[in-house]
């Protein structure tokens, strides 16, 4: 895990924080949402936002090694720029696959084309 998201927490960094990397486990908060459980057992609340919302949306994706691209900390919350899945210590990039259509979605749900199923895809980051 890396000590980046420890700065991060540690120094209540405002909205103009520069983006950094951060690491955990992403599971339901206790407060509502979702939140990321680092290495050192720090719990911090992440903003559902566009970029976040598979972790909300996609229990598959509970209790699994994250890597995070934090762009700000707000109202005590991580925003999130990125969200990749960690195993075997490397990051797979995250999406959502329609076969049919051949398309990939940044959340889960319907295909947009066809209303077919999408299924969770997990992909080497470049």
């Amino acid at each position: 895990m890396t000590s980046a998201l420890l700065t991060v927490a540690a120094c209540g960094l405002l909205a103009s924080t520069p983006v950094r990397l951060a690491e955990g486990t992403v599971a339901p908060h206790t407060g509502g949402g979702v939140a990321l459980t680092t290495a050192d057992g720090r719990v911090l609340p992440l903003a559902e936002t566009e970029a976040s919302r598979l972790l909300f949306r996609d229990p598959a994706l509970h209790n699994r090694a994250v890597r995070l691209t934090v762009k700000s900390v707000a109202d005590g919350r991580l925003t999130l720029a990125k969200v990749q899945t960690v195993t075997g210590g490397k990051p797979f990039d995250v999406d959502y696959w329609c076969e049919n259509c051949q398309l990939g979605y940044p959340e889960p749900g319907a295909c947009k084309c066809c209303g077919g199923d999408t299924v969770l895809r997990e992909r080497p980051a470049k």
